[in-house]
């Protein structure tokens, strides 16, 4: 999620929230704010106010849903950004994935590698590696090589902090499939 994204989501949450606020200061008595509102508003019939105890309730909870989400999601970047002394180098998210492709079908073998790479912002990094291979007796070894080249190509050789990555490999011909984690 974008840091606008975010921010959005969290500005609506507390919309919400004080809508929700707003609604049953109306109809319950929050000392301040239920003297404002009764100079304000008009009083509503008794099936009206019921519905709005539920709508508020019903803003209340989303609000707070959202705001936490707003607040607790990680941002998602799309390029991996290095400073150096004669600049800046920026590298897609989708160029990091090929190279990793190519790295797997040159060094093991796999058959149409599918990679997928989550940036995170601090240099994290998740991977997820779904492949195929045509020996069905290395399933197990070949995973666990999948795994051990995608973690020092993106710790050692990029200086990000990977999390353990996520190898499924399964035969050629779609007989069993083996999930690395």
């Amino acid at each position: 999620m974008s840091r606008f994204a975010k921010f959005m989501v969290t500005l609506v949450g507390i919309i919400l929230v004080l809508l929700a606020v707003f609604e049953l200061g109306q109809l319950y008595p929050i000392p301040w704010l239920t003297e404002w509102l009764a100079e304000m508003t008009v009083s509503y019939p008794m099936v009206w106010s019921s519905l709005l105890i539920v709508f508020a309730a019903v803003a209340g909870i989303v609000g707070i849903l959202m705001i936490i989400v707003g607040l607790f999601r990680p941002v998602k970047v799309n390029t991996l950004t290095y400073e150096g002394d004669h600049g800046q180098l920026t590298i897609p998210q989708r160029a990091l994935e090929r190279d990793l492709q190519y790295r797997l079908v040159s060094q093991l073998n796999l058959i149409d590698p599918d990679v997928q790479i989550k940036l995170r912002n601090r240099h994290r990094v998740r991977v997820k590696i779904d492949s195929m291979v045509s020996d069905k007796a290395k399933l197990e070894s070949v995973a666990q090589q999948a795994a051990v080249i995608a973690q020092d190509y993106l710790s050692q050789q990029l200086g990000l902090k990977v999390e353990q990555p996520v190898v499924q490999v399964r035969p050629a011909d779609h007989e069993r499939k083996l999930t690395v984690v």
